[in-house]
């Protein structure tokens, strides 16, 4: 097979959720001599950002969405260990902390927004959840990075955002979830049908509206 032909095969196996396909084709492509590096951005970089956009309008679903991010991190797992072989790292856009905060456990919208932002070329510190405001501002310290994600599921761990950012407002960028701001926008303004506006704002976005955003600005 050519590049592009494999390169295009990796990529329906990343929409299609085929874990064992994408893995035995990133490792037909290593086989072949192509570039690591290349075989991610062409083939799993590729394919996961067009599950995004038609995630975005609403072609794909969540559970497509959480399939494809796991059959991109099974053709990681065999890219992975020659890219640090090689040294080759991609050239980072930025570093992005993400975390979900005091009080919730849920893990997977912030564990795709993260792999994401990997694949789009930021650099992710993951804290996992239930973090609380002192911790985000002890990593940012520590860390120092360039934006902060605040993942929240529920409305009554929602204002721990708020608190969050005001402790840390001085101390770098952050970066709410639109997803959810436009479900809660449109349940403050007493709307019925959330649904719409928020697959709407989704479309608009295509999780791509981080590579337009300038680091180190306050988004709130």
């Amino acid at each position: 097979m050519t590049g592009e032909e494999i390169f295009n095969k990796i990529m329906l196996a990343v929409q299609d959720g085929e874990n064992e396909d994408c893995a035995d084709l990133a490792r037909s492509a290593l086989e072949e001599g192509i570039e690591p590096l290349t075989i991610v951005d062409e083939g799993l970089s590729a394919g996961i950002r067009i599950v995004g956009e038609k995630f975005g309008c609403g072609e794909m679903f969540l559970p497509d969405l959480m399939m494809a991010v796991e059959a991109m991190k099974a053709g990681m797992e065999i890219l992975q260990p020659e890219l640090d072989k090689r040294k080759i790292r991609k050239k980072s856009l930025g570093t992005v902390m993400i975390g979900t905060v005091f009080g919730d456990i849920h893990d997977i919208g912030k564990s795709i927004v993260a792999t994401m932002l990997e694949m789009n070329g930021y650099e992710v510190i993951d804290l996992g959840i239930n973090i609380s405001t002192e911790t985000f501002v002890k990593k940012i310290r520590e860390l120092n990075p360039n934006i902060l994600g605040l993942s929240a599921m529920l409305a009554t761990t929602m204002r721990e955002q708020k608190e969050v950012i005001e402790a840390v407002k001085k101390k770098g960028s952050v970066i709410e979830s639109r997803y959810w701001w436009a479900v809660r926008r449109c349940q403050s303004s007493g709307r019925k049908k959330s649904a719409p506006m928020v697959t709407e704002r989704m479309r608009k976005w295509r999780f791509n509206w981080l590579k337009d955003l300038p680091l180190n600005r306050m988004c709130g």
